[in-house]
């Protein structure tokens, strides 16, 4: 892992802020990124905290290479104490106590627009919705407390819930086409047949939870092991559904 010293200090020299109205996005970039791409980042995000009026401050990280967004992020996650990160190809923590967007743009360039836009406008929301150190605080308790795969099953589940909330309110406020392009994206480049254990039904019940909130989820067929199990767990995201 490369070894240098973060910027904490996020009113550093380097820092481009952009402020519209009554919410400000300040970009931090690392390595060469194509400033069409970073016009792109910032359109999006103001286009979309724009249509809803939001008021929210966020910070976007934009890295040159997957390798470096890792190596970024987990120096994060050490001067943070934080012991579980997710490596997705754009990804929202607030570890610091203010909401901060992680966005790959060697792997963005690979997927397409439309998938990039619902990827960016699903971590917008999780900024949105949570964005302070509170939904980062997880309780562990009981024997496999503090064991890594109980660390991993914990971290995801807690994913699975926040998930859901930003996809309900998508469609709430409206934004059905993001909700939807984002399933495409997760069944097409992370859906795994794959349920034998505790963790791996957790990570597809993550993939699921935009089937909730669609009219159609067509995955489903296209499972053979893990079908049925499928089937279940949806029944199950209903439940949950109605307590969030």
């Amino acid at each position: 892992m490369c070894e240098f010293k973060l910027p904490l200090n996020l009113h550093s020299s380097w820092l481009a802020g952009f402020m519209a109205l009554n919410f400000t996005i300040n970009t931090v970039v690392f390595g060469s990124v194509n400033p069409e791409f970073l016009d792109f980042i910032r359109s999006t995000l103001t286009e979309f905290y724009s249509k809803l009026g939001a008021d929210v401050y966020v910070e976007v990280y934009v890295y040159s290479s997957k390798y470096l967004k890792r190596a970024v992020i987990e120096e994060l996650a050490s001067a943070y104490g934080v012991s579980v990160i997710g490596d997705y190809v754009v990804v929202h923590e607030a570890w610091s106590g203010l909401p901060r967007i992680h966005v790959d743009a060697e792997s963005c360039s690979s997927i397409g627009e439309r998938y990039v836009r619902a990827l960016l406008v699903h971590e917008a929301v999780h900024a949105l919705l949570h964005g302070t150190l509170l939904s980062y605080l997880l309780r562990m308790t009981g024997d496999r407390a503090g064991k890594p795969a109980s660390l991993a099953e914990v971290y995801v589940a807690s994913t699975i819930v926040k998930d859901m909330q930003v996809h309900k309110f998508l469609v709430n406020s409206g934004f059905v086409d993001e909700v939807a392009a984002y399933a495409e994206y997760v069944f097409k480049y992370q859906l795994s047949d794959a349920c034998s254990s505790f963790l791996e039904v957790l990570e597809l019940a993550k993939i699921l939870t935009p089937c909730i909130y669609l009219k159609s989820c067509g995955i489903i067929d296209k499972l053979e092991k893990c079908k049925e199990p499928a089937l279940r767990i949806l029944e199950k995201l209903e439940s949950i559904e109605a307590e969030i």
